[in-house]
């Protein structure tokens, strides 16, 4: 079997030339070449797949030597050849189209390789569409479904692919195609703007949807950035259940517009293309607090009894508290008060902001329980009745009265200046008695003494 291209015919002999001759059938040559005078030939060209027959004459002194007849086969027409063992690799998630390789062949006639094709497409995630794709003029592969191309389902694929010359098809030939890991960031949900009061103190906030992503079994760290120095404390604490604890403290001065960074990372590495954390900026908005003021329409320490209007500035919304409770519609700039003992009132205002200021004045009363010392129960209207002046103020007291044994003579709760001296429905005895009057949680006991006088 020789190739048809060009086979190279050869003899022995030691004519002074030679006549050659060539054909299909034994008793049909047609000479190819006289007067060669070498003992071979070439010959191109020829049919494939044929029976030839030749014959050479050898030529002496012009006679000419009949030689034996000879036959040769050609070969078939030569098919064309796909490399064997190509293998190509592609990142895995690369989008529809991503070329991944063009795919090698050689024919033996140096024909134009046409008509490339795949045979075997396989379909790892069985959508229906075929994982690869291939420019038949060419041979270049590409990515057809990129949903097969994940590399935790399908780490590698195999397809097999033909090509024809301008005759016939080669044989079928595998192809390899590595699925490269290429780590994904990790993941944090989005963080609105914070909208804040400025104000000193820690502050703290929650992030959640925190995760190595896809790579579940990753390790994930947290870090946080200042890139503009705007904070004095700034620091995260990862917890379960993809959430963190941010706690941070603004510098004094900053006011407006203020932002960190968070940064989550993995450690999946940035082979291939992968990456291996995500940055996201929190911003804040700090808006500024009220300015509150209370000015008083007279000095803060009064008497009892005296009124009193404070006034708030700076603000709007106003709402005034006292110690023991709201006033329930204090509601304006201004309240006007009358309190029965020292009282600290406090005015919150807030901004259409969202942001809200409080002041506090105390108002100082002064509260004399003056006790008349002297008791005439004769009934002329004049000290009839042992009397404490402003004890009015203060009905929650009680009274008690001793002799200079400490006998108790008289008790009662919420003493309202009526007692005539009588103890037991009979009057006492001119003399000196000594009384206790308590008038406050908070105050000492008023003590004293009183003197009862008869008139003869």
């Amino acid at each position: 079997n020789l190739s048809a291209e060009k086979i190279e015919l050869s003899w022995t002999g030691d004519a002074e030339q030679y006549n050659l001759y060539l054909g299909k059938s034994g008793d049909s040559l047609s000479v190819v070449q006289e007067g060669i005078r070498t003992e071979s030939y070439s010959i191109e060209n020829l049919s494939y797949l044929t029976r030839y027959f030749w014959r050479v004459d050898a030529v002496n002194d012009g006679e000419t030597a009949t030689g034996d007849t000879w036959s040769f086969h050609t070969q078939a027409i030569p098919t064309p050849v796909i490399d064997s063992g190509q293998v190509f690799a592609v990142r895995e998630l690369s989008p529809a189209g991503t070329e991944i390789g063009t795919l090698t062949a050689h024919d033996p006639l140096g024909n134009t390789l046409r008509n490339w094709r795949i045979i075997n497409n396989p379909d790892p995630d069985k959508n229906g569409i075929p994982a690869f794709r291939i420019d038949s003029a060419i041979g270049k592969l590409s990515i057809n479904d990129p949903n097969d191309f994940n590399y935790f389902k399908t780490a590698a694929m195999e397809l097999t692919a033909m090509v024809d010359n301008r005759l016939l098809t080669s044989i079928a030939e595998e192809v390899r195609i590595n699925v490269l890991f290429v780590n994904q960031s990790p993941t944090l949900d989005d963080i609105p703007t914070q909208v804040l009061c400025q104000r000193a103190g820690v502050r703290v906030m929650k992030l959640s949807g925190i995760s190595a992503g896809r790579e579940t079994s990753q390790t994930i760290n947290i870090s946080l950035g200042d890139p503009a120095g705007q904070f004095d404390l700034l620091n995260a604490d990862l917890k379960n259940k993809g959430t963190a604890q941010i706690r941070y403290r603004l510098k004094s001065e900053v006011a407006g517009a203020a932002s960190f960074t968070v940064i989550i990372t993995d450690d999946g590495g940035t082979e291939n293309g992968g990456n291996n954390s995500l940055h996201k900026t929190v911003n804040l908005q700090v808006n500024a607090s009220p300015e509150l003021m209370i000015t008083a329409n007279r000095p803060l320490e009064i008497q009892l009894g005296q009124s009193i209007t404070l006034t708030a500035t700076g603000g709007s919304n106003y709402k005034w508290e006292r110690e023991k409770g709201s006033f329930g519609s204090a509601t304006g700039s201004s309240i006007t008060v009358r309190p029965i003992h020292t009282t600290t009132y406090r005015v919150s205002s807030n901004l259409e902001s969202g942001c809200v200021s409080e002041k506090e004045v105390t108002v100082i009363v002064n509260c004399i329980l003056k006790a008349k010392n002297i008791l005439t129960p004769n009934g002329d209207g004049n000290n009839d009745l042992f009397t404490i002046d402003n004890l009015e103020q203060f009905p929650d007291n009680e009274l008690k009265v001793v002799d200079r044994f400490g006998k108790l003579l008289y008790r009662k709760k919420g003493y309202t200046n009526d007692w005539n001296g009588f103890y037991n429905g009979a009057p006492l005895p001119e003399g000196t008695y000594y009384f206790t009057l308590k008038y406050s949680q908070s105050e000492k006991p008023l003590t004293g003494f009183l003197t009862l006088i008869r008139s003869r």
